[in-house]
């Protein structure tokens, strides 16, 4: 699997490949959300509207089985406009607002690529390009009933659906479910956990007071609810506390086996709860996880880089943390891509045998730069003109 943008926010070029565990590391506005959400965004399943019908054969008279190969290439031209309208309003829910301010400033087009896919985004619209040659196969059960109002399709799974209706229903059925299934990725279903913005789970209950009201709010950030479909019940150890979520997401922290007034609970502890209760549901194939480590000291950070690489999850990471890149570097080896951003360019960071890892641009030179700094002051080689410049002292 493989990501590809171009002029997509601060992100001139950069390109990813992928194995079940990727990190991003990069500086504030940087470009991290915007890579992580175009990611997700073409591992989600889209919602198309009722497309044209295909033209197909050997329909069973009342009730059976088929076996189809379908060329979803056929199904995009005869339904360009509709599907295109569909991507472009995905577009806009999950970047939270217009095309023009997805594409990078005094640039005309913005590209998100895949080896499936490329969408071109221009300020009047997108064009969606396919790029795969073979055929999808499609497995199904129709039951026919001649009736117009009666239209019934069900996936229990990627592989088979189950139609009642009569053949226009079930041809149409087709269209949607083929494109749907070419589309489709094994991150499926795939949840999205915005760290450093999922602190409110202290806040559910107001939080749905106002979803829920006669004038509901949009939130600033649109994926930052998109964990809440996902939480799932459960007991875990958690950075020396016991965290119990029960059916209702309300959370109970212990301590030595005392409770702990959630008014006193650390925020980290919080907001890595609700990633643990996500990454513990079943259902979750994949998850986007957005700077996992704030919040946290650099020792519980290391802890839950642990903890990531012991998932059996597909997971997409954004960071600022050195330590996180690091300690997955040296835990997973082979087993995890790393790239960073920096000066709008995506670069591969190379992970040794020994588990070690190139230095982070965006990270190493600031460092050296002040630790020389400290290092001069301690040892008293400052020079005159850069004492009124100090405000940091080593002892």
């Amino acid at each position: 699997m493989r990501l590809s943008v171009k002029n997509i926010g601060p992100i001139k070029t950069g390109s990813l490949e992928f194995t079940d565990k990727v990190l991003v590391v990069g500086g504030n506005s940087s470009g991290k959300t915007f890579l992580s959400t175009a990611f997700y965004l073409m591992n989600s399943p889209f919602l198309f509207p009722p497309l044209s019908p295909l033209d197909i054969e050997n329909i069973p008279e009342r009730a059976g089985e088929l076996e189809l190969d379908i060329d979803v290439r056929n199904i995009l031209e005869n339904n360009r406009p509709g599907i295109e309208r569909t991507i472009e309003d995905a577009l806009k829910n999950v970047f939270g607002t217009e095309l023009p301010n997805i594409i990078s400033f005094g640039e005309e087009k913005g590209v998100i690529e895949n080896e499936k896919m490329k969408i071109t985004i221009s300020k009047d619209g997108i064009t969606l390009d396919l790029y795969s040659m073979e055929k999808v196969h499609i497995g199904l059960y129709f039951y026919k009933i001649d009736r117009n109002d009666i239209c019934t399709s069900v996936f229990p799974d990627k592989e088979k659906m189950t139609v009642i209706g009569n053949e226009q229903c079930l041809k149409r059925a087709l269209s949607s479910f083929s494109l749907t299934k070419f589309l489709s990725s094994d991150w499926n279903p795939i949840a999205y956990l915005s760290t450093e913005r999922i602190t409110f789970l202290n806040l559910y209950p107001m939080i749905a007071e106002v979803a829920f009201s006669f004038s509901p709010r949009s939130p600033v950030k649109p994926l930052v609810l998109d964990a809440l479909k996902w939480i799932y019940p459960g007991n875990y150890e958690l950075l020396g506390h016991r965290v119990e979520i029960d059916g209702a997401r309300n959370v109970r922290i212990m301590k030595e086996g005392k409770n702990v007034s959630r008014s006193l609970v650390s925020t980290g502890l919080y907001q890595y709860s609700l990633i643990e209760s996500v990454l513990n549901n079943p259902v979750v194939r994949g998850a986007v996880v957005e700077e996992p480590e704030i919040n946290l000291h650099v020792d519980a950070q290391i802890e839950i880089a642990e903890r990531i690489a012991s998932y059996n999850k597909k997971l997409f990471i954004t960071t600022h943390s050195e330590w996180i890149a690091m300690a997955l570097g040296h835990m997973m080896r082979d087993g995890i891509r790393i790239y960073e951003i920096y000066d709008g360019e995506v670069k591969p960071v190379r992970v040794y045998r020994d588990g070690t890892i190139d230095a982070l641009r965006s990270i190493a030179p600031t460092q050296q730069k002040w630790l020389d700094t400290w290092l001069k002051e301690v040892s008293g080689e400052v020079d005159e003109a850069d004492e009124p410049q100090r405000s940091l002292h080593v002892r």
